[in-house]
């Protein structure tokens, strides 16, 4: 029901790569599927996900992610038509480190595409990271203070935990933009900027004479 909703019935169109990894997360969680769903809590969604890191291939953090935002849209559905009384899903942890650290700089070039298209909220979002050097998992949780034109937060290291960051003058405007629209979570921003920079041509880049894709930790690299 929820898939149907989502890719079939909506006026947005969703490629097949998003669709194919929505099916796929969905096969991740072969322990949920003779739940009924209202009966579902937040250990048997967090004991699923951790099964996943512990079987004989276990998924990398990236696939973690499909399976954590498939439980954020299952759960916006049922609390929609009264199918939930509580979203378990915003407990749940991935409990690996973030695999996806080595990146790629957008170029000025790609980075001049991206100011072309300041009207998406995940392209607000990317420019901000760029402009800013936070990682995608610390940039989700920071303090904007517009008055000291700061951010503040950060994680991962010693070094890089509770630290204060300059907003740039350039991207001021998108910060203000984005404080009425800030990432939900980790996972569904990567999905939805990965949809986004197909649309703009930009997912994939060639280096060395191979094709490699862009990621969300790409951004911090222009700062």
């Amino acid at each position: 029901m929820f898939y149907e909703e989502k890719y079939e019935k909506s006026l947005r169109q969703y490629s097949e790569s998003t669709k194919y990894a929505t099916k796929t997360a969905f096969k991740n969680c072969a322990s949920l599927h003779q739940k009924i769903f209202y009966k579902i809590g937040y250990k048997e969604l967090q004991d699923n996900l951790d099964s996943l890191v512990k079987r004989d291939k276990p998924l990398k953090h990236a696939s973690l992610e499909l399976v954590v935002n498939l439980y954020h849209g299952m759960y916006d559905y049922a609390l929609k038509y009264d199918m939930a009384e509580k979203d378990y899903s915003q407990f749940v942890e991935i409990r690996i480190p973030d695999d996806d650290e080595k990146g790629e700089p957008f170029t000025p070039e790609e980075l001049e595409i991206l100011w072309q298209h300041t009207d998406i909220p995940e392209i607000q979002a990317a420019l901000i990271i760029c402009y800013s050097g936070w990682r995608i998992s610390e940039f989700a949780s920071i303090e904007i203070n517009l008055d000291n034109m700061t951010f503040y937060g950060g994680m991962k290291t010693d070094a890089g935990k509770g630290r204060t960051v300059p907003i740039h003058p350039r991207i001021c405007p998108l910060v203000s933009s984005y404080i009425n629209h800030p990432i939900k979570t980790v996972s569904s921003y990567r999905v939805n900027l990965y949809q986004v920079l197909t649309t703009l041509g930009m997912l994939y880049y060639t280096k060395n004479g191979k094709k490699q894709k862009h990621t969300p930790h790409d951004l911090r690299h222009p700062f």
